[in-house]
């Protein structure tokens, strides 16, 4: 009797669970407020973020939560990356020129890019052989 008094109070548990769920996305769709979010845009030039930052300001700070610090992150990433004459991985210890194997080896999500060999030894790294 006990057992099947456990498995009655999970179902209802779990059925309680799922009911709260589905009034919470009633209630979203309800006030036409439909949860979105960007990631991943890329920019061709600072203007272009500026530009998308000005746009966003008509929005309130409910409406929309932007972190700048990491829309400019990624444009100075771009920025160093047309300039750069060396590359490094975030997990590694050297640096290799942008245009050789090695270097074209690294995966994207964890490279770091140098304008000169000074940046590169100055942040750590070491020439690669």
């Amino acid at each position: 009797m006990k057992h099947t008094q456990k498995i009655l109070f999970y179902v209802f548990v779990f059925a309680i669970l799922i009911l709260l769920f589905v009034l919470g996305r009633i209630s979203i769709l309800w006030e036409g407020q439909e949860e979105s979010c960007i990631t991943g845009v890329t920019f061709a030039s600072t203007e272009e973020v500026e530009d998308f930052i000005e746009d966003l300001k008509n929005y309130s700070k409910e409406d929309i939560q932007i972190n700048e610090i990491d829309i400019f992150e990624d444009m100075k990433m771009e920025e160093s990356k047309k300039d750069a004459l060396f590359v490094a991985s975030t997990r590694g210890k050297y640096y290799y020129p942008i245009d050789s194997e090695k270097g074209n080896g690294l995966k994207e999500e964890s490279r770091v890019y140098f304008s000169s060999e000074f940046e590169a030894i100055s942040n750590g790294y070491i020439k690669s052989d």
